[in-house]
């Protein structure tokens, strides 16, 4: 007899994930660093 059907194409797995959205809160923006030194 024949055996099993041989198993499929896996599914699909979870889409990946976007770019990260751009961070507005306060929190998020980091505080700018010192002036680079004139010449």
């Amino acid at each position: 007899p024949p055996g099993p059907e041989p198993p499929g194409p896996e599914p699909p797995g979870p889409e990946p994930p976007g770019p990260e959205p751009p961070c507005i809160e306060p929190p998020c923006l980091e505080p700018p660093g010192p002036e680079p030194p004139g010449p």
